[in-house]
């Protein structure tokens, strides 16, 4: 795996090097996707803010339309226009399209021309263009609302049983895509010495990988990679055997990773490392230098976990983007919402004292099967990866309850958080 993941490294790196006197085109890309991206979010949040208007009109309670919205969210950031006419073309022949009925009354609009607006606001946010259009066009409101997200979702929700096939674009925009490119430019111009971290964490079989290919596939493509399919894949560590090749590949070699995924990495940092005693512990307890040795060989690594907190918490404290998963079951859809925790200057008032800084919570991505499924030898290699290390817990269980029942086991209890 560590000269694998070398090449597949050299093959980004030869990208950015064919601009090396001029990223002026990668901060021009970053700014147009973070266009994209901020349109998609506010699309989201504004009809958030509005639902109890639309529940109140439509009869539809707010939880309703707000899972609704997450279908949406998903298909503004990974599903492409051909997609969205899929859907519209199969909903056509679906009777009873009740969530959406609802929408053109309350917009005030006929079916046709609600459609209409859906993939004029659509191809708008994902062509780069503002959220919103002129205020004489009767697409107006709609966009204001951010209706595009849960009017999308009402579509899927009527084909519940006649699940579509999803058509993921080439380039898709979440939170993750705009903070993989950030630090690339900045470790290619030098910008930053040490790379960052981030952490992506949500239930076993809730999207993390898919996001986490669909990713790196719209990075790669991004930076002109004519085969970000292959590379994506590449990229991606599966187990903890193939980490530790990895970091030894790059160490030895002398080489910065310009972005690195290690999947499964609950299994490589475990919130119970100081429970598994030995040589494990004693290899955590030096964790600030196992930090300081990772960040010194990559730029953008991202963790993923089985859980939102199962990474060890010196991980979680050394990363600079923490994503959690929340699972939403949407009828027929199984869905997870991604979020992020981000710091904001806006002054507020909490017991007496004036704070600067305040923490919100915003979509950081939006998992929904079986609308984005990872590519079948990506999925069977994943699932081997997640055999090998079920059967590596299994060992170590059995080698802790022999060691208590000898009276070995000399455990400290569970990591504090």
């Amino acid at each position: 795996m560590g000269e694998g993941f070398l090449r597949a490294n050299r093959e980004i790196w030869s990208l950015i090097d064919r601009h090396s006197s001029d990223v002026g085109w990668l901060v021009k890309l970053i700014k147009i996707y973070g266009n994209i991206y901020d349109n998609i979010i506010a699309s989201f949040s504004y009809f958030n803010a509005s639902v109890k208007e639309v529940e109140g009109e439509t009869g539809k309670s707010a939880g309703y339309w707000k899972r609704l919205a997450v279908l949406g969210l998903h298909a503004l950031m990974f599903q492409s226009p051909e997609f969205v006419n899929a859907i519209l073309s199969e909903s056509a022949t679906v009777s009873g399209s009740l969530s959406e009925m609802n929408l053109a009354k309350f917009f005030g609009l006929s079916r046709e021309n609600l459609r209409n607006c859906l993939i004029d606001t659509f191809n708008t946010i994902l062509g780069g263009g503002p959220r919103l259009g002129e205020r004489e066009s009767i697409c107006y409101k709609y966009q204001f609302y951010g209706a595009v997200v849960a009017h999308i979702g009402a579509v899927l929700a009527d084909l519940a049983g006649k699940q579509p096939q999803g058509i993921p674009r080439v380039n898709a925009v979440n939170s993750l895509t705009l903070w993989i490119l950030r630090i690339i430019k900045d470790v290619a111009t030098g910008s930053v010495g040490a790379g960052s971290i981030a952490t992506l964490g949500a239930s076993v079989g809730k999207g993390k990988t898919s996001i986490i290919y669909y990713t790196l596939r719209s990075v790669l493509h991004i930076l002109g990679h004519p085969e970000p399919d292959r590379l994506a894949s590449d990229l991606i560590i599966l187990s903890a055997d193939d980490f530790w090749d990895v970091m030894e590949a790059l160490s030895a070699s002398g080489e910065k990773a310009l972005v690195m995924v290690v999947d499964n990495a609950s299994i490589i940092f475990p919130k119970q490392w100081i429970r598994m005693g030995g040589a494990v512990s004693r290899l955590f307890l030096g964790a600030n230098a196992l930090i300081d040795l990772i960040r010194g060989v990559s730029g953008a690594t991202v963790f993923v976990a089985n859980a939102p907190d199962e990474l060890a918490s010196f991980v979680r404290r050394a990363s600079t983007l923490n994503i959690r998963g929340v699972d939403l079951d949407i009828r027929s859809y199984s869905a997870t919402l991604f979020t992020e925790r981000a710091e904001i200057l806006a002054p507020s008032e909490k017991e007496g004292r004036q704070k600067l800084v305040r923490s919100v919570e915003k979509p950081a991505a939006a998992y929904v099967y079986p609308l984005l499924k990872l590519p079948p030898a990506l999925y069977v290699k994943d699932l081997q990866a997640k055999k090998e290390d079920i059967a590596r817990i299994l060992q170590e269980i059995k080698r802790i309850q022999e060691g208590e029942a000898s009276g070995e086991d000399g455990s400290s209890g569970e990591e504090k958080k």
